[in-house]
C-alpha cells in the first residue's frame, strides 16, 4: 500500500502538482514507518522510507514549506547515513548518502547558512569523486559530481568569492559538456548544462 501512495506521489510531481503529491507521500511514509518500525534491519524497508523523506522535502520546498523541507531532508539524510554506515561497500548507499547531501547543501544555502551548505556540498563532492574513481563509467555519478561543483558554484558566489566559484563553474562545465556531448538523448543533462551558463553569466556580471 506504501508504494502504491509513492507511485501516486510521483505522478503528481511529474505533472508538478506538488500539494496533491505530498498528500500522497505524507500518507505513504505513515505506512512506512510502521513497516519500518517492525522491521528496522530491513535495507530495502529503509531505503524506501528514506525516498519517502526524500520526496516529501522535495514537495515542501517545492511549495516554499523550508522549514517543514529541512526537517524531512534531515531524516533524509539521518537514514542514508545509517545505510552507508552499515553496507558501505554497496554504491548505491554511497551514492543516496551523496545526494542526501545535495539536498540539505541547497536548501541551507537557500536559508543563507552558508557554512552548513558548504559541508554537505563538500561532503558530496567527496563522495562522488570516489564513485566517480571507482566507477569511471557510470554517467550517473559523473551527472552527480558535476551537480555538486554546479552548486558550491552558486554558493561561493553568494559568498562574494568570485575565484572558488569560477573554479567550480569550470569543473561543473567540463563534465556536464562531456555528458551532453556522449548522452545527447538524455534531456536532464542539457538543462543542467543550459542552467550553468545561465550561472555562470550571473558570475561575470557579479565579479567583473
Amino acid at each position: 500500500m506504501a508504494s502504491s501512495y509513492r507511485t501516486l506521489g510521483y505522478l503528481f510531481v511529474s505533472q508538478d502538482k506538488y500539494k496533491e503529491a505530498l498528500e500522497y507521500f505524507s500518507k505513504g511514509v505513515k505506512l512506512q514507518e510502521e513497516l519500518y518500525f517492525n522491521n528496522p534491519k530491513h535495507y530495502d524497508i529503509k531505503s524506501d522510507l528514506g525516498r519517502f523523506y526524500q520526496f516529501i522535502g522535495y514537495c515542501q520546498q517545492k511549495l516554499d514549506d523550508d522549514k517543514e523541507a529541512l526537517k524531512s531532508f534531515e531524516k533524509y539524510y539521518k537514514i542514508q547515513s545509517e545505510l552507508f554506515d552499515s553496507s558501505p561497500e554497496i554504491p548505491s548507499t554511497k551514492s543516496g548518502l551523496a545526494y542526501s547531501c545535495e539536498r540539505l547543501g541547497e536548501l541551507y544555502h537557500k536559508l543563507k547558512n552558508f557554512k552548513k551548505a558548504q559541508k554537505y556540498l563538500d561532503k558530496e563532492v567527496e563522495l562522488f569523486s570516489e564513485l566517480t574513481k571507482q566507477f569511471p563509467d557510470n554517467r550517473e555519478y559523473f551527472g552527480g559530481l558535476s551537480s555538486a561543483y554546479y552548486q558550491l558554484s552558486r554558493l561561493y558566489l553568494s559568498m562574494k568569492d568570485c575565484e572558488k566559484s569560477q573554479k567550480y563553474a569550470d569543473l561543473s562545465q567540463e563534465i556536464l559538456e562531456d555528458l551532453v556531448q556522449k548522452y545527447s538523448e538524455i534531456k536532464k543533462y542539457q538543462k543542467l548544462l543550459t542552467k550553468l551558463y545561465e550561472h555562470i553569466e550571473k558570475m561575470k556580471k557579479e565579479c567583473g
